[in-house]
């Protein structure tokens, strides 16, 4: 049978609704951008809820409507040109998959409802974790001051600074696997100790069974997200590897490794890391190793820059620490070829010294540090120091959603949160890259806005357009009194 030609008018139809749906697929109406593990910034473009006066949010999944015990602690709009942007932070700790981000523009039963399908990805946010310790005989040679006992130690007391790990499991591995300790709170220091002291470093070294018990140990605890971090410093000497870590890449349990000596079996490392999610190490010395545990251990912390200063030498620098930080953590870089050093002092009387003429040197964590005003002495070199902490009170930049143009104005807004409270009188200063210092405000007049409503903004005018990153600053007084100072990055 003849099929009849496509008339004209049909091909214009049909051209016309394929323009309206790519349109629809190139301009959207709304998206997500996650900031941290506290919240994230949902953007309305123009024509998107102009009118409403009141938004709120919540969570669904698929096709189910919306959760309304599921809502956020912090929530708050401020105008982007004809859009919209929103902060919603605060979420439930317990709260483990992919939801739906629902937002009502207004108040009304019939009010606007805007869905964002699969954008919010939450895992619970306890942790466990598992330190699997090479103690074959070769670690007498390779680790003759037992460093990896000091390591570990620190690991254990920075994981116990970090509320959201639960459990520290220890397991030793030569010619078989021993379980040193079960899963135990890492705060409690003497079982810690009692653990490490039991390494012995002796017989040959068999990875797999050291995965077969750290597994087992790690499955009957209640959901979490598990973690393991391996050090070695030899072969799989009693055979070939049989990929112990398998069941842990099946379960998306980060595998974190770290090589210590020259012969050591770098390829099976370097695999067991990136099929598990977690990343490999490599410690050139045993001095290293101490820098490797304490990144890997602030890398579950949830950190915060309290600021960074340009030392020369007999140059002095001060900084604040507040009463909500519970770890300090200090680094020396340098910023030429010869090596620096400064000194610290703290309100306390304590003095601190940092060099990089040794890598471990540079490097420092203070827990508990004393709060109050921290003096800072360069002795030599030129270098960056960089002051780090865990804290509940961040400073947070808005997305900037406008191209940078030269000689055009740029609106940039930021806030200050404590926990999921907002401060409301911080000074929040935006630093350009060529050094201008623009300060922020609260007065509803400047890309901020409600005045006071704890939101700071300023239109900044850039001279280049090439320049893509702000330097946002922050100081106050934390709900104690105490001076704080905040240090935050945002990209163009």
């Amino acid at each position: 049978m003849a099929r009849h030609a496509p008339q004209p008018r049909r091909l214009r139809r049909l051209a016309l609704l394929l323009a309206a749906a790519l349109a629809a697929c190139l301009s959207r109406a709304a998206d997500y951008v996650p900031d941290g593990e506290s919240g994230g910034f949902i953007r309305l473009a123009a024509g998107e809820c102009d009118s409403a006066d009141a938004f709120t949010v919540s969570l669904a999944k698929g096709d189910a409507p919306a959760a309304a015990a599921i809502r956020p602690q912090t929530l708050f709009a401020r105008r982007d040109g004809g859009g919209w942007i929103l902060y919603a932070g605060g979420w439930p700790e317990d709260l483990d998959g992919t939801y739906d981000l629902l937002v009502r523009c207004g108040e009304a039963a019939d009010a606007r409802l805007v869905r964002l399908p699969g954008v919010l990805h939450r895992r619970t946010r306890r942790m466990d974790v598992a330190l699997l310790l090479d103690d074959s005989h070769s670690m007498r040679t390779t680790d003759p001051q037992r460093l990896r006992v000091a390591a570990a130690r620190l690991f254990a007391q920075m994981a116990g600074l970090r509320g959201h790990i639960e459990t520290l499991t220890l397991v030793a591995f030569n010619r078989r696997a021993r379980l040193l300790l079960p899963p135990t709170p890492p705060g409690d220091t003497a079982a810690v100790d009692a653990a490490l002291a039991r390494l012995d470093a002796s017989g040959a070294t068999d990875l797999d069974s050291a995965f077969a018990l750290a597994y087992a140990e790690l499955d009957r605890l209640p959901p979490s997200r598990k973690i393991a971090v391996v050090l070695s410093d030899g072969r799989d000497e009693p055979g070939s590897y049989t990929f112990g870590h398998r069941r842990f890449a099946a379960r998306q349990w980060p595998v974190h490794t770290i090589g210590l000596s020259d012969d050591i079996d770098e390829e099976a490392l370097r695999m067991i890391a990136a099929s598990t999610g977690g990343a490999y190490h490599r410690a050139r010395n045993t001095e290293a190793l101490a820098r490797i545990f304490r990144d890997l251990a602030a890398a579950l912390q949830a950190s915060v820059t309290v600021g960074e200063w340009n030392l020369k030498g007999g140059g002095e620098a001060a900084f604040p620490v507040d009463d909500t930080l519970r770890l300090l953590s200090l680094a020396l870089l340098d910023r030429a070829d010869t090596p620096s050093a400064c000194a610290l002092q703290s309100p306390d009387g304590k003095a601190h010294a940092l060099s990089s003429a040794w890598a471990a040197d540079a490097f420092a964590d203070l827990f508990a540090p004393a709060a109050g005003q921290w003096k800072v002495q360069s002795i030599s070199g030129e270098a960056l120091l960089s002051v780090t902490g865990s804290s509940s009170l961040e400073l947070v930049p808005f997305p900037v959603t406008r191209p940078a143009e030269a000689g055009k104005p740029v609106p940039v807004a930021a806030f200050v949160l404590d926990g999921n409270r907002l401060i409301q009188l911080p000074e929040i200063v935006a630093q350009l890259p060529d050094g201008i210092a623009v300060t922020l405000c609260d007065d509803g007049l400047n890309a901020d806005g409600t005045a006071g409503d704890g939101i700071f903004g300023a239109y900044l005018t850039l001279k280049d357009p090439e320049q893509t990153r702000l330097a946002f600053s922050a100081t106050g007084q934390t709900a104690a009194g105490l001076p704080f100072q905040r240090l935050a990055y945002r990209d163009l």
